[in-house]
This record gives C-alpha cells, sequence and structure tokens, in this order.
C-alpha cells in the first residue's frame, strides 16, 4: 500500500497508464471535542489562526488518504492513484 504513488494530477512523468480501475474514495471523520471549540470560539473574537484545528486537519487529512490507499489496494492491483481532490465538510455548529 505504502508504494501506491497518488497525484492531483491527471498522469505522471515518465510513466505510462495501461489500465483505468474507476473512481475510489477514502473518507475519514474526526471530532474536533470542547477544548477545541472553546480555542476557535477565541480565534474568531481574536482574529487570529487556530493551530489546534490546522493540526486536526493535517490529522484527517492524513487518514482519508490511507483509507483512499487501502480502498484502492483492496480492490485493485493499482500502483498509482490519479486525479486525487481533497475536500473539507463540516458538520453541526462549526
Amino acid at each position: 500500500m505504502e508504494d501506491i504513488m497518488f497525484t492531483s494530477g491527471f498522469n505522471f512523468e515518465g510513466y505510462h497508464i495501461t489500465k483505468y480501475y474507476g473512481v475510489f474514495t477514502g473518507e475519514a471523520v474526526i471530532g474536533t471535542g470542547p477544548i477545541s471549540e472553546l480555542k476557535a470560539n477565541w480565534s474568531d473574537v481574536l482574529g487570529i489562526n487556530n493551530k489546534a484545528f490546522c493540526d486536526k486537519l493535517d490529522i484527517v487529512e492524513g487518514d482519508a488518504i490511507v483509507a483512499l490507499k487501502e480502498n484502492v489496494s483492496r480492490h485493485t492491483h493499482a500502483n498509482a492513484i490519479i486525479g486525487v481532490d481533497i475536500d473539507f465538510n463540516m458538520f453541526a455548529n462549526n
């Protein structure tokens, strides 16, 4: 799984695409917790960057990439994933 290359582009220089397997996804969900929420409220009031939320976004992005690679590995013999797009959705009050 670690050998699977991925890119947001639609090709890899020096490689030839021999087979397309279709569309795959990788999802991850993370809770923010009450301490992070409190810090976020103060960040909003003060107009400053919220490091705790930034760190959580980094974690959930990594988790989603791992989930995507696992999903692809489970269903194909692919060695690369192209056209990767990462989106964040927020639920509830934040």
